[in-house]
């Protein structure tokens, strides 16, 4: 009989402090999340269409604004849509095609 009531009086001890822990744990986590958010990218790549061409043009002006904030742009010419998507699927679906 001893034991059982040792054995309940852990676990309500256990409880009583474990439960509060886990709620400001939890409620910490949650505040933070809220309002510490991840560092930009400081690299990133952009396809620009063809070569002379407006969205090249405007990829450049976008280039230098990045420049000033300390982010670097990769310019990437394609030849349209198609390879656009092809470069979209092996980057971040992982396709070999």
């Amino acid at each position: 009989m001893a034991d059982d009531d040792i054995s309940r009086q852990w676990w309500r001890d256990a409880f009583r402090i474990g439960v509060p822990v886990f709620v400001v744990i939890a409620l910490a986590f949650l505040i933070t999340s809220r309002f510490v958010k991840s560092a930009p990218p400081d690299h990133i790549e952009m396809s620009t269409g063809a070569p002379g061409g407006a969205y090249e043009r405007y990829a450049k002006l976008y280039q230098a604004y990045f420049k000033r904030n300390g982010v670097t742009l990769e310019l990437k010419p394609s030849a349209g849509d198609v390879e656009n998507l092809t470069r979209y699927e092996r980057r971040f679906l992982g396709s070999e095609e």
